[in-house]
C-alpha cells in the first residue's frame, strides 16, 4: 500500500527500543524514496513525541478510525 503525508497509520508489529506497540496510531510526517518508507510521528493522548521511526509499508496498516 501507498501512504500520504498526514496519514493516520498502526503499527503493525512491537518496537520495543522505541516503546511502540503493535496497534500504537501515527501519522506519516515523511515519504522517503530511497529506500521506499515513511517516517512516522508516535504520541501519547496529550501530543507528546513518544517516537519517530522509519518504517516500510509492510510495518504499518491504514488506521481506521
Amino acid at each position: 500500500m501507498t501512504f500520504k503525508i498526514f496519514d493516520v497509520v498502526t503499527s503493525n508489529f512491537d518496537v520495543p527500543e522505541a516503546e511502540v506497540q503493535a496497534g500504537q496510531i501515527g501519522a506519516i510526517v515523511e515519504i522517503f524514496h530511497n529506500p521506499d518508507g515513511y517516517g512516522v510521528e508516535f504520541c501519547d493522548e496529550d501530543g507528546q513525541t513518544l517516537a519517530m521511526l522509519g518504517m516500510d509499508a509492510k510495518q504499518i496498516s491504514l488506521a481506521k478510525i
